[in-house]
């Protein structure tokens, strides 16, 4: 059996907490460092940066510094740099300061240039 979840040093000697693509997870994951999904997430994922990849499904949020995706995701991005890979399936809407969209992505949805997207997901209590 492999390993659900590794962590190891990234660019900066931030963490990489990798999840793998037969781990499903519902809730709510949250990091310093950075992000890789390969499984399924129902749920919100916040962390500097997140990456997603071809065979990831996410359905929920995702917030970051940087947000790559390249698998299938339903939801809102919150992120100072979003990137559709060539294999992303996105719908939903993309709240950015910078946006990339490769010219095989697939969006179906809205995209809003703002200054201070990170501050978008929060509400207040």
């Amino acid at each position: 059996m492999g390993t659900k979840m590794m962590r190891y040093k990234g660019w900066g000697g931030m963490s990489t907490s990798v999840f793998a693509d037969d781990l499903k997870i519902k809730g709510e994951v949250t990091s310093k460092g950075d992000i890789q999904l390969d499984g399924q997430v129902e749920g919100n994922v916040t962390a500097r940066t997140i990456t997603t990849s071809k065979d990831a499904k996410i359905k929920g949020s995702l917030t970051g510094e940087k947000v790559i995706v390249g698998g299938t995701f339903d939801g809102t991005i919150n992120a100072v740099s979003a990137g559709l890979t060539a294999t992303a399936k996105v719908k939903g809407e993309v709240l950015s300061n910078t946006l990339s969209v490769h010219e095989d992505a697939y969006f179906d949805g809205t995209a809003e240039h703002v200054e201070n997207p990170l501050e978008q997901g929060k509400t207040e209590t």
